[in-house]
């Protein structure tokens, strides 16, 4: 009997665990300024893979290289944007979050747009280009305010920016989880999204301790390269759409969602 309670316990405690994980992943902010934090669900994801349904959630595992770069600088741009951009080629609207006018934006729960603002801006990005131009930074930061969504210093919360994405009505797809380490999975699984009229917001990480980040991601080449329109690291190589693989081998992907109309 103590043997079979004993066995009960464990898988009880793997179950909980597991689900405790699975709760995480929808509270994992990103900050934009590069400070390494630490990733807290790493230890998880093989617990994810057992007992979560495996069409919702996706995991890379094959090496993708590219290039060799330089990690990227938070030095100023000699030629920052100074107002909201408009790409000719693709109808897309580009956002900075740091060098223009949205800077000095104040987070509901502390900092400005250009020190974590990146989610904010992204998503405003999106919203600008989909749904209705009037979405500012400004104007999304108080979306978050209104839903009583976390954005602050430690920045903001994936499914937060997927939740307003589908109350302004846009289509997103299940949340797609990646293991922050080799890119060619994720990369794929966008490109394929890409190609059936998605685009992606994707949360990666640009250094090895953490340096957490949103962009949108509008295409995905012949050569794999990723180009999207990045608020922090994209200001420097303007016009959009910036190619991030210039970074390599950052941003390493860890959570996604497709939207579109």
């Amino acid at each position: 009997m103590k043997k079979n309670c004993l066995i009960v316990n464990v898988i009880y405690f793997f179950i909980c665990l597991s689900v405790y994980s699975y709760i995480g992943l929808s509270v994992v902010h990103a900050q934009t300024t590069p400070v390494p934090t630490p990733d807290s669900y790493d230890s998880f994801l093989k617990l994810l893979d057992i007992f979560v349904n495996p069409g919702t959630m996706q995991q890379s595992s094959f090496n993708f290289t590219t290039p060799s770069a330089t990690l990227p600088s938070t030095a100023i741009p000699n030629s920052a944007p100074s107002s909201i951009i408009y790409n000719p080629l693709s109808n897309f609207t580009y956002y900075p979050q740091c060098d223009g006018i949205f800077d000095n934006i104040q987070l509901p729960n502390g900092c400005n747009l250009c020190k974590a603002g990146c989610g904010p801006t992204a998503l405003a990005m999106i919203l600008s280009s989909y749904v209705d131009k009037k979405f500012t930074p400004d104007a999304v930061v108080n979306l978050y305010k209104q839903n009583g969504f976390y954005a602050g210093c430690d920045g903001t919360k994936i499914t937060d920016a997927m939740n307003i994405a589908t109350q302004n009505g846009l289509k997103t797809t299940d949340l797609l989880v990646y293991d922050g380490r080799n890119n060619d999975n994720a990369i794929q699984d966008f490109k394929a999204y890409i190609n059936s009229g998605w685009t992606i917001f994707a949360l990666a990480r640009y250094c090895a301790a953490g340096c957490r980040h949103f962009f949108w991601i509008t295409n995905v080449d012949s050569q794999n390269n990723v180009w999207a329109y990045d608020s922090f690291y994209g200001r420097k190589r303007l016009p959009p759409p910036f190619n991030e693989n210039q970074y390599y081998p950052f941003p390493q992907f860890r959570l996604a969602f497709g939207v579109k109309k």
